[in-house]
């Protein structure tokens, strides 16, 4: 069963993001995780990005439901970025695409993927 969730809203695969991990698999990584962030185990939790506003990580400044790409998106109403018309131009995308792609993450192909309807989401 896919879990439509972790299809991020910025075309970042949540199944691969270590709050993420951290809230399904590892109590000691929860742990890492909370003492990095000055937090309880308990508030490291994260159902993924189409699940952020409901159950979702608050307490950094980029991610879970501080995540400015997100915030950027339901501002405008949008789902994905690929949504938006200063998609190819918006310079808070294409710095968070840079930094995934030195990881082997391809954001743009990966949201040109859920844009075709290859990734359920």
């Amino acid at each position: 069963m896919v879990n439509k969730n972790l299809a991020g809203r910025c075309g970042f695969y949540c199944g691969v993001c270590e709050n993420y991990r951290a809230y399904k698999d590892s109590e000691k990584l929860r742990e890492e995780i909370a003492k990095k962030h000055g937090c309880s185990p308990d508030d490291v939790k994260c159902e993924g990005c189409q699940a952020v506003d409901i159950c979702g990580w608050s307490h950094d400044k980029q991610w879970g439901a501080n995540c400015k790409i997100l915030k950027c998106l339901n501002s405008k109403g949008l789902k994905f970025c690929f949504e938006c018309d200063k998609y190819d131009t918006c310079e808070l995308f294409s710095s968070f695409a840079e930094i995934c792609l030195k990881s082997g993450i391809n954001l743009r192909k990966n949201l040109q993927m859920i844009k075709e309807g290859k990734i359920k989401q």
